[in-house]
C-alpha cells in the first residue's frame, strides 16, 4: 500500500474519531456545566461500572476481525455472523450479573441510569464491530461519514434532551436510543456495499475467533479496570463531585486520544499484511508511526500544563470546577505513554503476539488499584490522576520491551530529541506570555512548535512533499 492510501486512510480515520471524540467532548461538557459537578460524576461513574461489564461481551474480536478479513476477505460474511452472534449473546448474559450486582452493593439509586447506558455501549460494540470490517476493507471514507452522521444524530438528541428535562434517566434513554440509530446506519451500509453478503454462523468459524480473541479479550477487560477503576474508587471513597473533578480533566486525555487512534487504525491492517510478505516493510511503518505520535503527543501534552486553568475556565467554568485544574495538568502526561502503547499492541496484535498483552494489563491493573487506593484517601482527584500516569507509563515500557522482539530497537531516545526541542521552545513561550489571551498563546507557541520541527527536519522529506502535494490536490 502506498504512502498515499496511508496518508488517505489516516485522514478519514482522523476525521471519523474526531466527530466520536468532539461528540463525546460536547456531551461531557454539557453534561458538566448543566446538571453540575456531582451529577456529572454520577454519570461518570454509571457509565464507568457499565464500561467494565460491557468488556465482557466485548471479546477482543474488533482487532482479530481486521487481521482476518484483511488477510481473507471472502470469508467476510463468516467472521461477521459470528461475531454479531457471539456477542449479542454474552451481552444479554451480562446484563443480568451486572444488574444484580448493582443492586446487591447498594447502587439501586444510580440502577436505571446504570442500565440504560450499559444499553448504548452494548449498541456502540455491534457498532464498532461492522467499522472493523469497514477497516479490514479499506472503506475508511465510507465509514468516516457514517460515524459524523451518527455523532450528529447522538448530539441533537442529547441536546434535545437536555433542553426537555434536565436528568440523567432520560439523557441515558435518549444516548441509547440514538446508538441503535447509528448501528441501523452501518448494518445497512454494510449490507449495501458488500452484497450478496453470505451471513452465517459457523461453528469452525466462532471456536476460531473464540480461542484467537480470548487473550484479547481478557486484555480488554484489564484495560477498561484500570481505565475505569479510578472514577469507581474516588465515587466511592470521596463521593460523586471528586469523580467529577478527576473526569472533567480526564476528557481532555481522552480527546487527545484520536490522534493515536487515527494513526494505529490505519497503520495495524497494514502491519498485519506486511508481517507475512515483507516483514522489513512492517518495521518500517511501525516505526514511522511511532516517530509521528510522538510529534504529536509531547506538544499536547506541554501545551496543556500550561494552558490548564483557562482551558478549565473556559469549557466547564471555574466555579465549580477549580479543582480540576491541577489534576488536568498531571493526567495530560499519561497521553505520551498512551500513543507509545496503542501502536505497541498494534504491533503485537498484527505479529499474532497479542498473549503478552494479557501479562501487561494483569500488571497495570496490579499497579493502578494499588496506587489509586494509596494515592485517592490522601488526594483526591490529583491522587487518581498520579496513579493514572503511573500506570500509563508502566504498560507503555512493559509492551515497549516485549515488542523490540519483533521490531528491533525501538530507537526513542532519537525520536524524541527534535519534538523535545520544539516542545521546550513551546514552553518557554507559554511560560513568558501569561498575561496574553490564551488562544493568541496557543497559537503563537503552536506556529513556534511547527517552525522548529519543519526546520529540525522532523518530517520526512519524501512525506513531506507527498503530503503538499495531496494539500494542493483537495485545493482543486
Amino acid at each position: 500500500m502506498s504512502v498515499m492510501s496511508h496518508l488517505t486512510n489516516t485522514i478519514s480515520l482522523f476525521c471519523s474519531n474526531m466527530a466520536t471524540a468532539l461528540t463525546h467532548f460536547v456531551l461531557i461538557v454539557l453534561i458538566g456545566r448543566i446538571l453540575g459537578a456531582e451529577m456529572f460524576g454520577v454519570y461518570t461513574f454509571a457509565l464507568a461500572y457499565g464500561s467494565i461489564f460491557a468488556t465482557i461481551p466485548n471479546g477482543g474480536f474488533d482487532r482479530i476481525l481486521v487481521r482476518e478479513i484483511a488477510r481473507h476477505p471472502d470469508s467476510m460474511g463468516e467472521w461477521v455472523a459470528s461475531a454479531t452472534a457471539i456477542r449479542w449473546l454474552l451481552s444479554m448474559v451480562t446484563a443480568v450479573g451486572m444488574t444484580a450486582l448493582a443492586w446487591g452493593i447498594g447502587y439501586r439509586d444510580q440502577l436505571g441510569v446504570i442500565v440504560v447506558l450499559y444499553g448504548m455501549l452494548v449498541f456502540n460494540l455491534s457498532s464498532e464491530l461492522i467499522r472493523s470490517v469497514l477497516y479490514a476493507r479499506g472503506a475508511m471514507k465510507g465509514e468516516a461519514v457514517l460515524r459524523i452522521a451518527g455523532r450528529a444524530l447522538t448530539l441533537v438528541g442529547a441536546l434535545a434532551a437536555l433542553a426537555w428535562d434536565r436528568r440523567l434517566l432520560p439523557l441515558s434513554g435518549v444516548l441509547a436510543l440514538t446508538a441503535a440509530l447509528e448501528l441501523a446506519l452501518y448494518g445497512g451500509y454494510l449490507w449495501k456495499r458488500y452484497r450478496p453478503l453470505q451471513l452465517r454462523v459457523q461453528g469452525q468459524t466462532v471456536r476460531a475467533l473464540v480461542i484467537e480473541s480470548l487473550p484479547l479479550a481478557i486484555n480488554t477487560l484489564l484495560v477498561v479496570v484500570y481505565l475505569k477503576i479510578n472514577v469507581v474508587l474516588l465515587t466511592k471513597i470521596k463521593g460523586a463531585e471528586a469523580a467529577g473533578w478527576f473526569s472533567a480533566a480526564f476528557t481532555f486525555v481522552q480527546l487527545l486520544q484520536l490522534f493515536s487512534a487515527s494513526v494505529t487504525g490505519a497503520v495495524l491492517p497494514v502491519l498485519a499484511r506486511e508481517r507475512t510478505r515483507d516483514p522489513e516493510s512492517m518495521r518500517h511503518h511501525f516505526h514511522k508511526a511511532i516517530r509521528y505520535l510522538l510529534l504529536m503527543a509531547l506538544p499536547c501534552a506541554v501545551g496543556i500544563t500550561f494552558l490548564a486553568p483557562d482551558v478549565i475556565g473556559l469549557i466547564y467554568g471555574l466555579g465549580q470546577y477549580r479543582a480540576a485544574v491541577l489534576p488536568l495538568r498531571v493526567v495530560v502526561w499519561a497521553c505520551v505513554a498512551m500513543f507509545l502503547g496503542s501502536i505497541f499492541n498494534a504491533a503485537l496484535v498484527a505479529s499474532d503476539r497479542q498473549g503478552i498483552m494479557i501479562h501487561l494489563a494483569v500488571v497495570a491493573v496490579i499497579v493502578c488499584i494499588s496506587l489509586n487506593l494509596l494515592l485517592i484517601p490522601r488526594w483526591g482527584c490529583l491522587g487518581a490522576a498520579l496513579a493514572t500516569v503511573g500506570t500509563e507509563a508502566a504498560v507503555a515500557l512493559g509492551a515497549g520491551w516485549a515488542v523490540r522482539r519483533i521490531t528491533g530497537p525501538l530507537r526513542l531516545g532519537s525520536y524524541l530529541l527534535k519534538p523535545c526541542i520544539a516542545s521546550a521552545a513551546m514552553a518557554g513561550v507559554l511560560a513568558l506570555t501569561p498575561e496574553w489571551f490564551f488562544v493568541g498563546r496557543a497559537a503563537l507557541a503552536g506556529v513556534v512548535y511547527a517552525g522548529l520541527i519543519l526546520g529540525l527536519k522532523g518530517l520526512d522529506e519524501e512525506d513531506w512533499t507527498r503530503v503538499c502535494q495531496r494539500v494542493r490536490q483537495w485545493r482543486r
